[in-house]
């Protein structure tokens, strides 16, 4: 399997519309980002704990269009658990609408890495905000999560039962989680790594993140 690095050095130009960089637990290093919607698209991926890796702007695609050749640097590639892997662009919805001649070189861009990824079996995805923020809660509860884990570690096994047994193998809330571990420093923390490796779920798509949302274990969600 090919190894991907960055295409793009972050300088002082007009590349991009926003410039980001967020530390990346499940890369142990700095990603950036160049739009308010590939931020956001970063923290769907890095949160999603089915994808085990990622590379942003990873690969240059090359194809004929409209019979002249044509570059673009994708956004991001994925590696999924199962070994699937898949390119993603960014792009705001109303960039996609090809009826508009204001979008006709978004146009080419998408059909260049269609093509280049058709040729080379990949997967290409084209994520929008409407994807993105099809929760309002979301992105947001996420970037809670990850500020949490960059400065904390995951729990040590000792911890990680006194969880499991304050849990009691049902749905409980994070106050009640915490109250029953006398709500030391390290129990918030430690929650937010299960939910990030994705042993503890939460619906963090329905409201915001709070000591009042529910969590509970995956095993015994699918019991």
């Amino acid at each position: 399997m090919r190894k991907y690095t960055p295409q793009v050095e972050f300088k002082q130009t007009r590349y991009g519309s926003n410039h980001w960089i967020g530390f990346s637990p499940k890369l142990n290093r700095n990603v950036n980002l160049y739009s308010d919607l590939e931020y956001a698209n970063w923290i769907f991926v890095e949160t999603n704990p089915e994808i085990i890796s990622f590379c942003e702007q990873p690969a240059k695609a090359f194809s004929i269009i409209d019979g002249k050749p044509k570059t673009s640097i994708i956004d991001m590639w994925i590696l999924r658990k199962d070994g699937t892997e898949a390119f993603i662009e960014v792009k705001y919805a109303r960039d996609l609408d090809f009826s508009n001649p204001k979008n006709e070189k978004v146009r080419k861009q998408i059909l260049c890495q269609q093509q280049w990824c058709e040729e080379n079996g990949f997967e290409h995805l084209v994520h929008t905000e409407e994807f993105l923020y099809e929760s309002p809660y979301f992105i947001e509860n996420m970037k809670i999560i990850l500020a949490h884990i960059r400065d904390n570690k995951f729990p040590d096994e000792l911890k990680y039962k006194r969880l499991q047994n304050a849990l009691n193998n049902k749905k409980s809330t994070i106050r009640r989680v915490k109250d029953s571990l006398c709500n030391q420093q390290w129990v918030t923390s430690s929650i937010y790594h299960l939910i990030y490796a994705g042993l503890w779920n939460a619906e963090l798509r329905i409201a915001p993140l709070t000591d009042l949302t529910e969590v509970e274990c995956y095993e015994q969600k699918e019991s």
